[in-house]
């Protein structure tokens, strides 16, 4: 039997319609996942959830510790209006077919609802983990959400690190910011499931005592 709860959030959030506010700072933020550096065949959501050796983010709880990681990022947010652009990476370099090569995802965005001395916390109503169908980084996404960079920055074969580097935790501007939550909002209203809160914690759930036999 379904959660009547978890169905009323979810009509809510099926209305997000994210908007980013003029003078605010938001960010990049990347975390580690559960399938960076593994052998990937199927991509599946378990894989980018928060890798076991990191703490944070806490999505089941709808929250980020940036005391103990990148406070850089919790000492320069707007309440109410500040959007933290979330990515990882999974997959592994230099793996020949059927693996799946090394690649960052964005895999959703949170607006800061919330803070205090430990925790940014995350809008329930304007924040979406789409762990099913993330926005795969390719060069034509770089280009578009890194538009200052000159066409020779990128190369195909060094994608992944490049887009990492550009964007790990720092500020997002504001034509990048707008692309992606647009993007991942129309994902979400298409039927996209928003992993947030109890869907997360059940998925890790699901993944404890689960080897995976597919990691080396």
């Amino acid at each position: 039997m379904s959660d009547p709860g978890s169905e009323a959030q979810m009509a809510v959030v099926s209305q997000i319609n994210p908007v980013v506010s003029d003078g605010v700072v938001n960010w990049w933020y990347h975390y580690y996942s559960y399938g960076d550096g593994k052998r990937i065949i199927d991509r599946k959501p378990v894989y980018f959830t928060v890798s076991p050796h990191h703490q944070t983010p806490d999505f089941s709880n709808r929250r980020y510790n940036y005391k103990i990681c990148h406070p850089q990022i919790g000492s320069n947010v707007s309440v109410g209006k500040s959007i933290v652009l979330v990515k990882t990476a999974i997959g592994r370099r230099r793996v020949d077919p059927p693996y799946m090569p090394a690649a960052e995802f964005i895999v959703g965005y949170f607006r800061v609802s919330g803070k205090d001395d430990t925790w940014l916390h995350m809008d329930p109503n304007d924040s979406l983990l789409l762990l099913q169908d993330p926005i795969l980084v390719n060069l034509d996404w770089a280009r578009r959400l890194l538009p200052t960079k000159s066409s020779n920055y990128w190369k195909v074969e060094q994608l992944s690190a490049k887009f990492g580097r550009s964007t790990r935790n720092c500020h997002a501007n504001p034509q990048g910011v707008n692309l992606a939550v647009s993007e991942l909002a129309r994902r979400h209203k298409t039927g996209s499931r928003n992993y947030l809160g109890k869907p997360y914690h059940d998925l890790m759930i699901g993944r404890k005592g689960n080897p995976l036999d597919d990691w080396l």
